[in-house]
């Protein structure tokens, strides 16, 4: 046998590398199309919804974080002789308010300052009311030289304090127009109903009952003065 006759015959021009014909390559592309096509839309809704995902995750906690990177807190004690009271405060400097919190063997306390609306809310244990006072004039420079004064004290260190007198909260029955609150203060609020309310000299000095409440303010420019509180009869 020659050469020449030993030589496989050539496959036809139309076959390609592989040994397979343009019309098998054809009919696989046009039976995986389909499958193809519904992998990919899966794949581009996964995608997308992944994307979705992370922005709606990022913006969250970078929210959270500005947030909290706004807000100093800081909590302290107070004694006066054998009474010791735990003290918090918080400012938020995005909403331009300073918040106290006191709590003692008579309950807790707290007033948060909005410095925006000009208004103070009072809110005491087991009171069903939150108790809106216009700020005083100059009264927000006093409460944040107060605040900051406590925010650059060692956390849970114990600070000597003292009496501020007795003070008298009364519901301010002369304003009928409803308290318009920040979305802070609103939140400060929660479910108890914001009343329009004074504080004044109680009557007697020697008044018993009420609540400690360690604030600045008119009657307190000292921090480590605390006020107690008598609040009004609800029944």
């Amino acid at each position: 046998m020659s050469a020449s006759e030993e030589k496989k015959a050539l496959p036809p021009a139309e076959m390609t590398l592989g040994g397979v014909f343009p019309d098998e390559i054809a009919s696989i592309k046009q039976q995986a199309k389909p499958g193809s096509e519904k992998r990919l839309k899966v794949l581009l809704v996964l995608s997308c919804t992944l994307v979705v995902l992370l922005i709606v995750a990022g913006g969250v906690s970078l929210g959270l974080y500005m947030h909290q990177d706004s807000v100093i807190t800081r909590t302290l004690k107070f004694r006066d002789g054998n009474n010791l009271y735990r003290e918090t405060v918080e400012t938020d400097t995005d909403d331009n308010t300073d918040t106290f919190y006191t709590e003692g063997d008579n309950g807790v306390a707290a007033v948060m300052f909005d410095h925006n609306k000009g208004l103070k809310a009072y809110k005491f244990s087991g009171r069903g009311m939150c108790f809106i006072v216009p700020e005083d004039k100059e009264e927000d420079k006093i409460v944040k030289e107060a605040a900051r004064e406590l925010e650059n004290k060692e956390e849970g260190s114990t600070q000597p304090s003292k009496s501020g007198g007795r003070r008298k909260m009364t519901l301010d029955e002369s304003r009928t127009d409803a308290p318009e609150l920040s979305e802070a203060m609103g939140f400060f609020c929660g479910d108890l109903e914001p009343r329009w309310a004074t504080i004044e000299l109680p009557d007697s000095e020697e008044a018993t009952g009420g609540i400690v409440l360690i604030l600045p303010g008119m009657f307190s420019r000292i921090i480590s003065n605390w006020l107690h509180f008598e609040l009004p009869n609800m029944s």
